[in-house]
């Protein structure tokens, strides 16, 4: 299926980042996207459905990890 998106795009929807991370309902992914300015930010291409960019996903838990020391 072609989705028109660039194929180099690596999306993942917000129910994969919560597994992810643990989490349990949308609405403490979004506390989280609140409370800290460096985490992915989501995007919507269409409809309600919520996508984040795979690579944002791996840097910003890479610089959560690095900085936990």
């Amino acid at each position: 299926m072609n989705t028109g998106m660039n194929s180099n795009l690596d999306i993942i929807p917000q129910k994969e980042l919560l597994d992810l991370l643990g989490y349990k309902s949308p609405e403490s992914l979004r506390t989280l996207l609140k409370r800290d300015e460096t985490a992915p930010r989501p995007f919507k291409p269409s409809g309600r459905k919520v996508f984040f960019i795979r690579s944002e996903v791996e840097s910003w838990l890479e610089s959560k990890k690095a900085s936990r020391g």
